[in-house]
């Protein structure tokens, strides 16, 4: 008696479909390390862009800090009797009884200046 044998046919499972399987657990794999990196880095590139705009910063407030003491002393040279004397002057005024003469500078002509 024999006894027959059925042959089954193994499923030969698709190469494409283990193929792309691995290629979706390689791009997860990728996105979880760059997440993870994201997420180890970003602390550190903060406290370098802030320590960066703090040094820039600070140059601006030393900068300030030099227009500032220079405009204090014109502001004290103005309120100085000397100073406001010479403003003054600068805008035309004069001293009572002071007569104020205006000269005016000749043209210079562009003739070549030779034997004159």
């Amino acid at each position: 008696m024999g006894v027959k044998r059925i042959r089954r046919r193994k499923r030969k499972s698709s190469y494409g479909l283990q193929l792309a399987a691995a290629a979706v657990l390689v791009a997860l794999a990728a996105w979880m390390l760059v997440a993870f990196v994201e997420k180890a880095i970003h602390p550190y590139w903060l406290q370098h862009t802030a320590g960066r705009d703090v040094s820039v910063l600070r140059a601006k407030i030393a900068t300030q800090k030099a227009r500032n003491a220079n405009l204090r002393a014109q502001i004290a040279y103005a309120q100085s009797e000397e100073g406001a004397e010479a403003l003054a002057r600068r805008g035309g005024f004069s001293r009572p009884g002071e007569q104020v003469y205006f000269l005016q500078e000749k043209p210079v002509r562009d003739g070549g200046g030779r034997g004159r």
